[in-house]
């Protein structure tokens, strides 16, 4: 959890209108602007940066599909995880499915509670354990670091995002010595050795 320092009203103030600022932005934003701007979140970070090793077929055969979930009521969210969930086991032809939520969760900690709640549903709803969930945020941070902390970009998405992943497709990828490296290590070194303007400037190219 993050720590306000040098706590006052001002930033207070402030931080809850950068919040309801973005709640308007994205409130003003169609599901295919949703959508365009998560496939160049992945374009440009995810694929650009090689943060994932078997991503690429997964996007250049088409085979992701999008959910937006445009509420903030739990029981509405857990009732969309479990069709998303049917959807996979039903339609052999996704590969994987990233839900977004551009309207709700913004609040990293809250975010991290319902993540925690989703995986705790997805228990019961999957009890083969047939998937897992990974997690974006806007405002991702790793434990141990701080907010601007360059590695904490590996994980920032436009938009709060539940990637529900296929936990067969990882095994194979473990099988297959994909995933020979540590990732998640493997990605936060890369990003600590890049220019902080750049990660900010990529990330503002997501928007254009």
């Amino acid at each position: 959890m993050r720590v306000l320092l040098n706590f006052n009203y001002e930033q207070l103030a402030l931080s809850s209108w950068l919040l309801n600022q973005s709640m308007h932005n994205n409130n003003a934003l169609s599901d295919t602007n949703v959508v365009q701007q998560t496939k160049r979140w992945i374009d440009i970070f995810v694929l650009g940066l090689k943060l994932c090793p078997f991503a690429p077929p997964v996007i250049k055969n088409n085979t992701a599909h999008y959910a937006i979930f445009r509420d903030d009521k739990l029981s509405a969210f857990k009732v969309f995880l479990g069709n998303e969930c049917t959807r996979l086991i039903n339609d052999n032809s996704i590969e994987t499915t990233f839900i977004i939520t551009p309207e709700s969760f913004l609040d990293y900690d809250k975010y991290l509670k319902v993540l925690d709640r989703a995986n705790n549903w997805l228990l019961k709803l999957d009890p083969d354990a047939l998937f897992q969930i990974a997690s974006f945020h806007p405002d991702y941070q790793f434990a141990n670091t701080n907010y601007n902390d360059n590695e904490n970009f590996t994980n920032r998405s436009p938009f709060p995002i539940f990637h529900l992943l296929r936990e067969g497709s990882i095994t194979k990828a473990v099988d297959s010595n994909i995933m020979k490296e540590n990732i998640g290590e493997k990605n936060a070194a890369m990003m600590k050795k890049m220019d902080y303007n750049l990660i900010l400037k990529l990330q503002n190219d997501i928007k254009r």
